[in-house]
């Protein structure tokens, strides 16, 4: 697979996740870009992206990648949470790479 496409299947997980945090703009945003990116391949179209994403998935108190997810009861849903973590992680991973390429 290309780049491209682990990003954008990694954003479309991200955005499922985004929903359950309670933040559907940033997920309807997370899955334009998937979208973007399988249909405008393309170093352009990449960094676009690519500096987008990093600039959302900035790391601090207050900020997305600082939420976590709870279960039906409202408590906290550590394995999900965990899962929430290293995908914020990994996308910003990847991302960071497709903004900075030539």
């Amino acid at each position: 697979m290309t780049r491209q496409v682990v990003l954008a299947a990694l954003l479309d997980r991200l955005a499922e996740l985004v929903d359950d945090v309670g933040d559907p703009d940033f997920a309807d945003r997370y899955r334009r870009h998937a979208a973007s990116l399988r249909l405008s391949p393309g170093r352009g179209a990449e960094r676009v992206v690519g500096r987008d994403v990093v600039a959302t998935l900035v790391a601090g108190p207050g900020t997305l990648s600082d939420r976590y997810l709870v279960d039906d009861t409202g408590r906290p849903d550590a394995i999900r949470s965990r899962e929430f973590v290293d995908l914020v992680a990994g996308v910003r991973r990847r991302a960071g790479r497709l903004a900075r390429q030539w």
